[in-house]
């Protein structure tokens, strides 16, 4: 779990890392693959990505063909509909983590 932050947003963001530097990663039936497994949130459910989502990710899918390029991750929020994530701002670079999250209390 990594905190982001955005030039252009106020508030940091807190997403989990799904993939690293040289994982495949693609787009099957609507669920997200890495490195051949359907990612899953922390509920054990898979992504279920719109169209939206999905033509974002495609996208990067298809300019690094089908690997995370070096210093890049995969960010994915736990709701498995659809969250303010990689599927709306694309794969992150390493240089926009803050910091990663040691607890989380509930």
């Amino acid at each position: 779990i990594v905190v982001i932050r955005f030039s252009w947003r106020d508030n940091y963001v807190v997403k989990v890392v799904k993939g690293i530097s040289g994982d495949e990663l693609r787009l099957e039936n609507g669920n997200i693959l890495v490195n051949n497994q359907i990612v899953k949130n922390s509920d054990d459910k898979a992504y279920s990505l719109d169209a939206r989502g999905a033509k974002m990710l495609s996208l990067y899918i298809k300019d690094y063909k089908e690997h995370i390029p070096g210093n890049a991750y995969l960010l994915l929020g736990d709701n498995p509909s659809g969250s303010f994530d990689s599927t709306r701002f694309g794969l992150i670079d390493k240089s926009q983590i803050v910091g990663k999250v040691s607890k989380i209390k509930k």
